[in-house]
């Protein structure tokens, strides 16, 4: 009796934890090893899913960098300016904005104007790319803004249009206006037309005491004046210097003849020629 008590207490199967310090192999229960080969199968799975996910990513960054890595210039551009430039300008000229802008940002982050420019353009979509990845308005107008700072005469005139377009900013014609005068100064032709029409409206629609609206009549109508004595030799459209007489027709009936000849002496100053 005392033996059969003894054996109920301790079992003569030993447990599998008991089994597995002893170095003894354990038989596991059919649906325990089949289970197991399902953890085992969805394991192996994933990580060929994994694999399979980081060579896709690994070749589409590849097929991305292989259309600039030919064309793109090292980060420390120590070659010639011009060189850099011409490239980029290559690149533009085939369509490869990456590789123009690869050209392009070393020389602009050391304060080249040109490149600067050339950088706001191709972010602005100038060149037919407003559906590419590189079109980034507001870069282009901080870029613009550099580069007229520094200089750059297009890039003056550029940025005035950026405030009459609102590209990266906010429509402003006041701002607008600030900008043409600084190119046109500088006998921007284009600035020029662009600078009158802005007279002209802000003249006529903006909120201001009628003497600074007299001001601007007599600047619109001295810029009009200019542009139209250049008409013969510069590249204005024909609609383009009809739309000019038409504000100059305008600006006759809203000004008196002391202040028309005040227009025509500043516009003969400018031009150094009789008008």
């Amino acid at each position: 009796m005392i033996k059969t008590v003894f054996q109920f207490l301790r079992p003569a199967k030993r447990t599998r934890a008991d089994q597995y310090m002893a170095g003894q192999s354990i038989q596991m229960p059919p649906w325990s090893r089949r289970w197991r080969r399902i953890a085992i199968i969805k394991r192996l799975t994933r990580i060929i899913c994994l694999l399979l996910v980081g060579m896709a990513a690994a070749l589409f960054a590849a097929s991305g960098f292989a259309d600039t890595a030919s064309a793109a210039p090292p980060h420390n551009v120590t070659g010639d300016r011009d060189e850099v430039l011409d490239a980029g300008l290559a690149a533009l000229k085939r369509g490869n904005f990456n590789a123009a802008i690869l050209h392009f940002q070393p020389l602009a982050n050391d304060n080249d104007p040109s490149a600067q420019f050339a950088l706001a353009m191709i972010h602005s979509g100038g060149f037919g790319n407003r559906q590419d990845k590189s079109y980034n308005p507001d870069r282009a107008h901080q870029l613009m803004a550099q580069a007229a700072a520094l200089g750059h005469r297009e890039a003056q005139f550029q940025l005035g249009l950026q405030f009459i377009r609102g590209v990266g900013v906010p429509v402003n014609l006041r701002r607008a206006h600030l900008c043409l005068t600084v190119a046109t100064q500088r006998r921007h032709v284009r600035a020029q037309i662009y600078l009158a029409v802005i007279l002209e409206r802000l003249a006529a629609t903006s909120m201001m005491p009628p003497a600074k609206k007299t001001l601007f009549r007599i600047d619109a109508y001295k810029w009009t004046l200019i542009v139209l004595q250049t008409a013969a030799t510069s590249d204005i459209q024909s609609v383009v210097e009809q739309k000019l007489r038409q504000i100059a027709s305008t600006l006759r009936a809203a000004l008196s003849c002391n202040q028309l000849q005040r227009a025509t002496a500043a516009a003969r100053m400018f031009t150094g020629t009789p008008i």
